[in-house]
Order: structure tokens, then sequence, then C-alpha cells
């Protein structure tokens, strides 16, 4: 093997790149700010559209086999908005209620931790220089940090939940990409050389096959945690479960790093209850990354991106830093897609050149 073929080498490469490009965005960021408002604005309705499209896609194809293709569309609609509408009625109200508690709550929480971490740290026998930075930096971490994350969450959940996006775009674009299905991939195909169609055929479906697994796997695996710690929430009878569970939930889409921010506002509001509350908000937030990680996981997703942890960070970073919050959940499958073209392109240079060696 040579040693540019070496794995070494291949993230050394990677490493890089995400370096130039967050150095790069540093420079011409008077530049990339308002193409950035303007991708934002046109991403947020495809991506929650291209979701859905994903997870809808299995149901609707089935139900074309027996009924009018339209029809079927229509009735996923229906049973979706219906599906929702009563998961609305049924715990709607009360997850409002509980978020507007806790909002209201939240300075005295925060309040009450920092008195409760100040008191810890000053349980420490000795004074110096260190101790007390340690001492500042651990309080404004938790008044500074958690209040950019909730800024962030609430921005982001305004822009979701914009009343056109949701109610126009998003089903407009919904309706006609699962209407569309099977002529999205002979659309493609028309762009490409008649040589090269079956390349670009087999390319296609191996990424759509990617972002399907992708889609699916996380959407299963983020319920699934979001499920798992609601109940360990109750045992332990932490506030606010609920929430913060669903919380836990949404940030599980991000990958590696999104495990602990969605533990954050639950350490944050377990510190006024106690040392041992803390502790028990870490034995479940340790059992449930444990079960998703050697049970849940391992099930529903398997093996299909094949992207190496170091390379899912340095990816994050990269995308983060350009892109912001979107940049970090459409990193990893829009790198698997990116790897897919690389690969099977190469692929296909190989067995091209092996045919001109054979005539």
């Amino acid at each position: 093997m040579e040693w540019y073929q070496k794995s070494w080498f291949k993230y050394m490469v990677v490493a890089t790149l995400a370096l130039v490009i967050i150095w790069f965005y540093g420079h011409v960021q008077f530049f990339i700010q308002p193409l950035q408002t303007f991708l934002m604005t046109m991403l947020i309705p495809i991506i929650l559209a291209g979701i859905l499209y994903y997870l809808l896609r299995p149901v609707v194809r089935f139900l074309s086999k027996y009924i009018w293709q339209t029809a079927a569309i229509l009735i996923v609609f229906v049973a979706l908005l219906g599906g929702l509408f009563l998961i609305g009625a049924a715990v709607g109200e009360f997850l409002i209620n509980q978020f507007q508690e806790l909002v209201k709550q939240w300075p005295v929480i925060l309040d009450a931790g920092s008195r409760q971490v100040n008191d810890i740290l000053q349980m420490i026998d000795f004074e110096s220089d260190i101790v007390q930075e340690m001492r500042d930096n651990t309080l404004d971490f938790l008044k500074s940090s958690v209040g950019t994350i909730g800024n962030n969450v609430i921005g982001i959940a305004g822009a979701v939940t914009n009343a056109v996006t949701v109610t126009v775009v998003i089903p407009f674009i919904l309706f006609y990409l699962l209407k569309d299905d099977g002529q999205l991939l002979p659309s493609m195909l028309k762009w490409s050389p008649a040589s090269f169609q079956t390349h670009v055929k087999e390319t296609l479906k191996e990424m759509d096959q990617t972002i399907a697994a992708y889609v699916l796997g996380q959407m299963l695996v983020a319920c699934v945690i979001g499920l798992f710690m609601f109940i360990g929430y109750l045992i332990i009878g932490l506030p606010f479960a609920a929430v913060l569970a669903l919380f836990a939930l949404v940030t599980s889409f991000i990958p590696f790093l999104g495990p602990f921010l969605g533990i954050l506002p639950a350490i944050v509001i377990a510190i006024p209850e106690g040392t041992f509350m803390l502790v028990k908000v870490l034995i479940v937030f340790v059992i449930v990354q444990q079960a998703e990680g050697n049970l849940v996981s391992p099930q529903i997703m398997g093996n299909r991106l094949n992207v190496h942890p170091v390379t899912v960070i340095l990816v994050i970073l990269a995308t983060g830093s350009v892109f912001g919050f979107i940049g970090i959940l459409i990193a990893v499958p829009v790198y698997a897609v990116i790897k897919v073209i690389v690969l099977s392109t190469v692929k296909w240079v190989r067995a091209a050149r092996a045919d001109d060696l054979k005539e």
C-alpha cells in the first residue's frame, strides 16, 4: 500500500481541509454572511421536506401498489396531520405548560445552581489563583453556555415553526417529491452521457439508499433516546422530565456532540436538587448512551454509513463554522453522499482501466 493510501494520510487531509475552511470562513465572512442567510432560508424547508420524504416514501410506495398515487399521498398527508393532532391533543398542553414553567423558573434554577457550585468549590481547603479562576470560569460557564444554547434553540424553533414555511412551502415541496418519486432517477439520468448512465444510475441509487438509511435510522434512534431519557428522568424524579427528554431527542440528531448538549439542561436543573440528583442524572445518561451505542444503533443503523468518528468530528467542525446548526445536522449525510460519489467514481475508473488493459 502506497503512503497516500494509508489511513493516517486520509485523516490528515480531512483535518487540513477542515482547518482551511474555517480559516477561509474567518477571512471572507463579509461575503459568507449574506450567502449563509440566503442558504439557510432555502435549505430549511428543503431539508425538512426531504426528511419527511424519506420517512413517508415507504408508506406511499406501499399504498401506491393498490390505489392511485395521488390518493395514496393525500391519505398519508391526512393520516400524518391526524396523528399530529392527536399527539398535540394528548400531550401538547402538558408539554407547553411544563416548558412555560421551566422558562419561568430558569433564572431561579441558574442562580441556585451557581450558588451550589460556588459552595462546592469553596469546600476546597486551599485558596489559590488557579482555584479562584476555576471557580469563576465554572460559574460563567453555567450562566453563559446554557443561555447561548437556549437562545440558539429558540432561534431555530422560531425559524422552523414559521407559519408560511410549515403550512405552505414544506407540504408543497413534499407533495411533489412524493408524486415525482419514480421520475426523479430517470430525469437525472437524462443529464448524463449514454456511456455513463449505468455508472450514474448505480451511484444515484447508492446515494439514495445512504440518505434513506441515515434519515430513517437517525429518527428511530432519536425517538428511542428520547423515550429512554424520559423514563430515566421519571424514575429518578427529575423535574421537567418531559421537556428535558424532548430536548435530548432533538439534540440527538447532532452526531457525537448531541448527547452531551442534550444532557446540559438536565445537569443544570439537577445541581440545585443536590449532589445525589446530579449523580443520578449522570447515571441515566451513561446507561442510555451505553444502550444506544451497543444495542439500539447497531440494530437500527448498522454500519451503513461507515464513517470514522474522527472524520465526523472534523466534518462537523467545518460545516458548523460555515453553516451553523443546520450545517451540523447535515454534515454526516452530506459527507456520506460525497464519499459514495468519490468511491463509486474511483471504482468505475479502475474498472474502465482494467477493461482497456484487457483489450
